[in-house]
């Protein structure tokens, strides 16, 4: 897949699901 193979796709889904995480 696209995103899986996209260090800043990865980097952005990281950051979504800590802001998830923290709410």
């Amino acid at each position: 897949e696209l995103l899986r193979a996209n260090p800043l796709g990865i980097y952005v889904n990281a950051i979504n699901w800590s802001r998830e995480m923290s709410q």
